[in-house]
């Protein structure tokens, strides 16, 4: 097996946890604080192929790319029932950020309002938004 052939093939799940050391180094996973952050929790763990994720972890330097993401926003709908759109994984990219904005959605529609969630910088979203069309543009070309 050649190195293109390696590219094709796509991530496994040896390297997502090689980039999860590499990225959490020696902290400690932070546990979920609510019923939201266990069941996305539970999902990125299965959709990343990683155990022992913390609700603090960011997706993308797990080593998330597009298809992962569009696998991760089709377990959350089959789980959670409505999801927001996926360009929302881009702002909102770790467990506890995401939990917060789903509150954040169901809450507005209940009709209530809802407390702010914060989103990542904007400059970190613009450098994932290219990451994110790199790596569907060479999944489209396989």
């Amino acid at each position: 097996m050649d190195a293109a052939d390696d590219r094709k093939a796509g991530p496994t799940p040896d390297m997502f946890r090689l980039k999860r050391e590499h990225f959490r180094l020696a902290d400690a996973a932070i546990p979920p604080a609510s019923d939201m952050e266990e069941s996305l929790l539970e999902i990125w763990e299965r959709v990343l192929d990683v155990e022992g994720l913390g609700v603090q972890d960011d997706f993308f330097e797990l080593g998330g790319e597009s298809l992962a993401a569009v696998t991760l926003f089709t377990e959350m709908e089959r789980v959670l029932g409505h999801v927001p759109p996926l360009s929302t994984l881009l702002e909102y990219p770790t467990i506890r950020l995401l939990a917060g904005r789903l509150d954040q959605l169901r809450t507005t529609q209940a009709g209530q309002s809802p407390a702010p969630v914060q989103p990542k910088a904007p400059r970190r979203i613009a450098g994932r938004v290219l990451a994110l069309l790199a790596g569907a543009k060479k999944g489209s070309a396989t």
